[in-house]
């Protein structure tokens, strides 16, 4: 990590049923050298066919491609060992981060979140998340999916949103209107797309740094990973 230059009030979700996986995110970062806004900065990040990552927080140079070479030097595919070696190749970063004089002052605000979703060998879908926040820092945790008979998961993080740091109940309450009794169908992916955006302008009335394109990615059992 060399710097915080590029700060990112992020939002990104996760919304998982037992044989599809949606991840969405908005795209703007903010530069702080001279305030510079980009909206098409994906927090997406496919690193393998059955696994994505969703990154909140400051940009962390080269995080994707040092957990995609450590996964392939030791030829790791399912998202357990994929989400095992990110919390290890993410508290190195921060080693090397805190190790050094000149990030001193900058540590107290710095915010890293990890989700990693995707399917083990046996076709099942997992959620993992990764905070520097956590104790110990990036201590790998796994959600419990499917528990209360629901058959959609959400996961969602809010970054300086100025709102809330947890926005799955505003998702929630753009998606309920449209559920519909079992047996009849719904284009689950137009609701969850219309919901995401929905949200992303709610939070964008408190925070500039929320907004721009939305990215949205499909992992699928037999398809793999795909951009929507």
């Amino acid at each position: 990590m060399k710097n915080d230059l590029i700060f990112k009030g992020t939002l990104i979700a996760t919304f998982i049923t037992k044989n599809k996986i949606y991840l969405l995110s908005e795209g703007r970062v903010i530069d702080k050298r001279d305030g510079t806004i980009r909206d098409d900065w994906s927090k997406i990040h496919k690193i393998n066919n059955q696994v994505g990552m969703l990154v909140a927080g400051i940009y962390v140079p080269n995080l994707r491609d040092d957990i995609i070479r450590n996964c392939k030097e030791r030829n790791l595919t399912s998202v357990k060992d994929v989400a095992n070696i990110s919390s290890l190749v993410l508290q190195e970063i921060w080693k090397q981060f805190t190790a050094n004089p000149e990030n001193k002052d900058k540590i107290k605000n710095v915010r890293i979140f990890v989700f990693l979703i995707g399917f083990d060998e046996n076709k099942a879908p997992h959620l993992f998340y990764i905070d520097n926040m956590s104790e110990p820092k990036f201590k790998l945790q796994e959600r419990a999916l499917f528990q209360s008979g629901c058959e959609l998961e959400i996961g969602a993080m809010s970054h300086a949103s100025g709102k809330t740091e947890d926005p799955s109940a505003i998702l929630l309450k753009y998606i309920t209107p449209y559920i519909t009794p079992k047996g009849k169908q719904i284009d689950l992916k137009r609701i969850l797309y219309s919901a995401f955006n929905s949200t992303k302008k709610e939070l964008a009335e408190k925070s500039r740094q929320i907004g721009g394109k939305t990215f949205f990615v499909e992992i699928e059992i037999k398809n793999g990973y795909k951009d929507l």
